[in-house]
């Protein structure tokens, strides 16, 4: 274990252990207390995407362009460091986006399927979700997509992957509306380097 990453949990557990020492001390006394104590303040995690996994993802974006019936075009995913991610994919066929799906989790998304608005505002409601996926027509519902997009305007980024993009037009609250695997990934991509 490198010596650096044992000093920072030896101090973290030093430091741990005294505050619940002293929350334990102050409501044995009595007190009303409460405290909240958040990791995530602390830490952020960077994890490394190997070559190996880099070449997974590209292969799965290349077969999601096949079975898209789209020329496959040749770009390759770089291994990087990145954070994690989870990502909520609402799709009212979720196995129509299996490459992709694949795709991304090899990036280091995790992502969770809602097959309608409902399901996904639960979702939202109860799970730290980082960028949303969802497509325009659901059912009978032209607009579910749309409708979604709108309602998460300004609290989180939205990708709309749709058939075709260019009759799609404008959709308020998407941060991007594409129709291809790869313009999927690089906008994911992009929109969660931002976050």
């Amino acid at each position: 274990m490198d010596v650096t990453v044992l000093v920072v949990v030896v101090v973290a557990a030093v430091v741990i252990g005294g505050l619940g020492l002293a929350l334990v001390r102050a409501h044995a006394r009595g007190s009303d207390v409460l405290a909240e104590l958040s990791v995530a303040d602390w830490f952020s995690l960077k994890v490394n995407l190997t070559a190996a996994e880099a070449a997974r993802a590209t292969t799965a974006v290349e077969a999601a362009a096949s079975e898209r019936g789209t020329e496959p075009e040749r770009r390759e995913i770089a291994p990087r460091a990145q954070t994690p991610a989870r990502v909520l994919w609402v799709d009212d066929n979720p196995d129509n986006n299996v490459h992709e799906t694949i795709a991304l989790e090899r990036l280091g998304r995790f992502v969770v399927k809602a097959t309608n608005s409902r399901a996904a505002l639960d979702y939202l409601k109860e799970l730290d979700i980082a960028l949303v996926i969802t497509d325009l027509h659901r059912g009978d519902d032209s607009d579910a997509g749309r409708d979604l997009a709108a309602r998460l305007a300004g609290r989180l980024p939205v990708v709309v992957y749709t058939g075709d993009a260019g009759t799609a037009g404008v959709v308020p609250g998407a941060s991007a509306v594409v129709d291809q695997p790869w313009d999927l990934v690089d906008a994911v991509q992009r929109l969660l380097a931002r976050t």
